[in-house]
């Protein structure tokens, strides 16, 4: 399996006006051309894999050596609240990953490059009911666990501190919560004490992480 563009340290294979030899140019066109037939298996966009059947469809047709990913990350169409009868649905959609080849590929300088080779990612979607419903083409994470993570992965430190802020701050609600954890224990016990201290610990360190983003957010202003 290849890694995420630029992960490797090693400059990527790209098409160019200057001729930089066969080679070169021979690998740009096999890449170009794998992208192609992925775009085809899956009928030209993302499409809902909700089925064995819709997904053995998209694995036949499919080159054997293409690789799969999971995204952990449950998503919903960007700038919307998800409804009641909102339901899950999988989305197979094409994600771009760069590998060494096994013959090296090099310009006509001889400097050895990566290639761009297509995979097929499966993602988790919260959807509006209906067989006709759309793949949506932008998407945000769903859930303060989910808006964390892909804050961490994907958004600059700011972001990334005041999601981690948030997901403690409902933890703390959650313990501290009578219809939860809290209401289960024995009042004054040693266990509602030890909760009670840790909700306000939680609390805590939601509060200075908040703090250390808003620092951040304005260094990066300042910068």
């Amino acid at each position: 399996m290849g890694n995420p563009p630029g992960e490797g340290g090693r400059p990527l294979a790209f098409r160019a006006q200057d001729d930089r030899g066969a080679a070169y140019a021979a690998a740009i066109e096999r890449s170009e051309a794998a992208f192609a037939h992925v775009r085809r298996a899956l009928g030209g966009r993302a499409r809902m894999v909700n089925t064995g059947a819709e997904l053995a469809a998209v694995a036949a047709a499919l080159p054997p050596e293409v690789s799969v990913l999971l995204d952990g990350v449950m998503r919903i169409p960007a700038g919307v609240q998800p409804g009641p009868d909102w339901t899950p649905a999988v989305v197979a959609s094409i994600a771009v990953l760069a590998e060494r080849p096994e013959t090296a590929v090099r310009d006509h300088r001889g400097r050895e490059h990566d290639v761009l080779v297509p995979a097929v990612e499966l993602s988790s979607w919260l959807l509006p009911p209906g067989p006709e419903t759309p793949v949506p083409e932008q998407g945000q994470a769903f859930g303060l666990y989910d808006q964390m993570i892909e804050a961490l992965e994907r958004e600059a430190a700011g972001s990334g501190l005041r999601a981690v802020s948030a997901v403690l701050g409902s933890i703390a609600d959650l313990l501290a919560d009578d219809g939860g954890v809290a209401g289960c224990l024995r009042p004054s016990g040693p266990a509602a004490t030890g909760v009670a201290t840790a909700v306000q610990h939680l609390e805590e360190l939601a509060v200075e992480l908040a703090a250390l983003a808003e620092a951040e957010d304005r260094a990066g202003d300042d910068g």
